[in-house]
């Protein structure tokens, strides 16, 4: 005989105890053998269940920064600015990196630091970019893109750095990752 293991990952998105399955899997089982080789042996469907198994979902510790956006992993940042020659009121397109281990569904873009000068610049929506080819199912590494658009509203020398925070569970602690500043 032979025996497969199907995996899978669960990601929660609200504390509390649950309940998942019983399940059911259909699958296909030779039913006999074929003088005519292994492609043409009858098979059947069978219905394997499962047991019903119970879950404690914990909350989120209390204190995350500000830039936590709900990102549960572990996780890198790259960023990098479209140009590095502006003018004020010019657009510049801000693309960001983001590779790890973890819940990519859930987590958003990198924001401006805390203390960086908000003032001076505007902000819009930021797109994301999922491949489920490269999405994690928080055993393998997984990757997702971001690109936002900036507008310098005075005159400066630097795109400030920006941050990414997310919970590290095998830590049991938020994390940040940050940017360096971009000369322009």
């Amino acid at each position: 005989y032979s025996s497969v293991r199907v995996y899978g990952n669960l990601f929660a998105f609200k504390p509390g105890d649950y309940t998942l399955g019983p399940c059911e899997m259909d699958v296909l089982v030779y039913a006999g053998r074929s003088p005519f080789g292994v492609f043409f042996q009858p098979t059947k469907k069978i219905r394997i269940p499962t047991e019903a198994i119970t879950l404690k979902v914990k909350p989120m510790p209390p204190g995350a920064p500000t830039s936590f956006t709900g990102g549960v992993g572990n996780f890198e940042l790259e960023g990098k600015p479209s140009t590095a020659s502006v003018s004020v009121g010019d657009p510049i397109s801000m693309d960001f990196v983001v590779t790890g281990v973890g819940n990519f569904g859930i987590i958003d873009a990198p924001r401006f630091s805390a203390n960086d000068k908000k003032d001076l610049w505007k902000t819009y929506e930021s797109n994301k970019t999922l491949d489920p080819e490269e999405s994690s199912d928080g055993l393998t590494s997984g990757k997702c893109t971001f690109s936002q658009v900036i507008i310098p509203l005075k005159e400066t020398t630097e795109i400030p750095p920006f941050e990414l925070t997310f919970f590290d569970p095998e830590k049991a602690q938020y994390i940040t990752r940050t940017t360096a500043a971009f000369p322009i």
